[in-house]
C-alpha cells in the first residue's frame, strides 16, 4: 500500500511537470497509461515485498531483488515504448499497461487468498 501511495506521488509531480512542458494533450495521454504504469509497477514490487515479509524460505531477500528488477524492467521498457517514435513500441506502451494490469490482479488476489485476516469457511 506504501509503495503503491509513493508511485502515485511521484505520478502526479511527474505528469504536472509534462503537462507544463507538453500541453494538455500530453498530459491527459499520461493519465491514462503512465499513472496506471506506475500503480502497478507498485504492486508488482509490493507483492515481492509480501513474499519476502512471510518467508517460506531463509533466502527472503530474494524476493525483493526480483521485485525491484522486475519493476526495474518493466517501467524501463514502458519509458522506451513511449518515447520512442515507431508505431510499434507505441502500440506497446497500451498492451503493456494491460498485461500489468492482469499481473497486478493476480497478485493482489494470491496475496488475499492466502490473508491470515481472510475469512475461512468452517
Amino acid at each position: 500500500m506504501y509503495a503503491l501511495m509513493a508511485s502515485l506521488g511521484f505520478a502526479t509531480v511527474e505528469n504536472i511537470l509534462y503537462v507544463f512542458q507538453y500541453g494538455e494533450i500530453v498530459g491527459w495521454l499520461r493519465a491514462v497509461l503512465t499513472v496506471p504504469m506506475h500503480a502497478l509497477t507498485a504492486v508488482i514490487m509490493g507483492y515481492y515485498i509480501g513474499l519476502a515479509k512471510y518467508p517460506k524460505d531463509p533466502y527472503n531477500y530474494r524476493h525483493l531483488l526480483k521485485g525491484l528488477a522486475i519493476a526495474i524492467a518493466f517501467h524501463g521498457l514502458f519509458n522506451t515504448a513511449i518515447s520512442d517514435e515507431s508505431i510499434w513500441m507505441v502500440a506497446l506502451a497500451p498492451a503493456m499497461v494491460g498485461y500489468a494490469w492482469v499481473i497486478g490482479f493476480r497478485a493482489s488476489r494470491i496475496h488475499a487468498d492466502h490473508s491470515p485476516l481472510k475469512k475461512r469457511k468452517v
